[in-house]
């Protein structure tokens, strides 16, 4: 009787284990598996193989070649388009653009809540463009609206540009040009383009809502004095990138007393950066060790089952049970257990997403904001269809249990099942 019971309450503790890893392993999967296929699909916004980019720094006062006259924030700024101008006469430099702490791929971004009305939001992230630059030249963006780019009498401060998922959430089915909409820190805001979707920090990565707003050149102030800013160089087709980088480290060099104050670092492929942000952060080493972990805990609770378990498949195999079906027997409770895991699990994931604000037709990966029916994704309702991504969702990481569980089950009793009857009494 007391063997019964521990044996159920190992089997208990086995089944909330079970739990907690589908629950845990679900919404490591939710934010993995669909960003994946996503990728492939969705439009590149912006294109990062031909850009060079050239930080920039302000001399400290302690610095030998500091120069008290060139310090007040005028010449600074000054100074900087200078080097931008410089730049722009390298040979193989097709277009040139100031970047500043908010820019893609290169710092961090700030993240605002962007209005359709008062009860619906979406998170965007913020770039900044400086009013007259060539931003959406040099790093590659595509327009959307209007045809042919900006107007110059709209390219003026306080204006912004959206990327096209942004303005379908905003204004669906509408033009969004002239259109204002609210965020929940910088007031109504007016449209002015409408730009590709953007994958914010990496070639890879899941879209974002985007906002680019358009400021003054000394909006970029504060961002050079902290060591924020810098000039983004496009290549002309056919330059070799290594000779471009060469040729621009070269002449600033040569030309740094020209900046006052103002100094250019190594310059560097945008790609470099790009792929240093590759996607292989908390969720993929996550998932592993959440496999690794279920493996070996499947197993070990098998081995010391099985173990527990020698006198019973040593009496059924004298009553003339086969090593076979002792193994089928054991495959199938652990499905069993599987089972009634999973189906805990799947309750447990479907109140935590409505928890965490998402409708239950929504259930899948597909909520990082609005994904409006474009032809590349048409092909593909897991990527437009909430419930169907949700379902992949659970069908994997519940098929991958079921497999870590089975496999287990059975290795951990295949010894146990080929012993003898007297064996396997006597070992008891």
């Amino acid at each position: 009787m007391k063997k019964r019971h521990n044996n159920r309450m190992s089997r208990t503790w086995f089944v909330i284990e079970t739990v907690m890893v589908f629950t845990v392993g679900w919404l490591l999967a939710d934010e993995e598996i669909m960003k994946q296929l996503r990728k492939t699909l969705i439009p590149m916004g912006w294109e990062p193989e031909k850009v060079l980019m050239v930080p920039v720094r302000v001399l400290p006062d302690y610095d030998p070649m500091y120069d008290a006259a060139a310090a007040d924030p005028g010449r600074i700024l000054s100074n900087f388009n200078q080097m931008g101008e410089l730049l722009a006469s390298v040979e193989g430099a097709e277009a040139v653009t100031p970047y500043g702490a908010f820019s893609p791929g290169v710092n961090n971004q700030h993240f605002v809540g962007a209005f359709r009305d008062s009860s619906h939001f979406i998170s965007c992230a913020v770039m900044h463009r400086v009013t007259g630059s060539d931003f959406i030249g040099t790093l590659g963006y595509r327009w959307v609206l209007p045809e042919g780019g900006l107007p110059p009498e709209q390219d003026i401060p306080g204006r912004v540009i959206v990327s096209e998922d942004l303005a379908e959430f905003l204004f669906p089915g509408e033009n969004p040009i002239g259109r204002s909409f609210d965020t929940n820190e910088s007031g109504s805001n007016t449209i002015v383009g409408v730009v590709s979707r953007q994958k914010v920090w990496e070639t890879t990565g899941v879209p974002v809502p985007v906002m680019i707003v358009n400021v003054r050149a000394s909006g970029l102030n504060s961002d050079i004095a902290n060591g924020y800013a810098g000039w983004a160089v496009r290549a002309e087709p056919g330059t070799d990138m290594d000779e471009l980088t060469a040729a621009v480290n070269l002449l600033l060099s040569s030309s740094q007393a020209a900046f006052g104050n103002v100094r250019a670092r190594s310059a560097w492929p945008m790609l470099n950066q790009v792929q240093s942000n590759q996607d292989v952060t908390f969720y993929r080493v996550g998932i592993v060790f959440l496999l690794l972990n279920m493996a070996l805990g499947v197993l070990s609770f098998w081995l010391l089952y099985s173990r527990k378990s020698k006198d019973e498949y040593g009496v059924r195999t004298a009553m003339g049970a086969t090593p076979s079906r002792l193994r089928l027997d054991a495959m199938l409770q652990s499905v069993g257990i599987t089972a009634v895991a999973v189906g805990i699990g799947v309750l447990i994931v479907f109140n935590l997403s409505l928890a965490m604000g998402r409708e239950p037709a929504v259930l899948g990966a597909v909520r990082y904001g609005a994904y409006p029916s474009v032809e590349s994704m048409a092909p593909w309702p897991l990527i437009t269809s909430g419930f169907l991504s949700g379902v992949v969702v659970t069908v994997i990481v519940a098929g991958t249990i079921f497999l870590i569980n089975a496999l287990a089950a059975l290795l951990s009793v295949w010894k146990v099942t080929g012993m003898r009857p007297s064996e396997a009494l006597r070992e008891e």
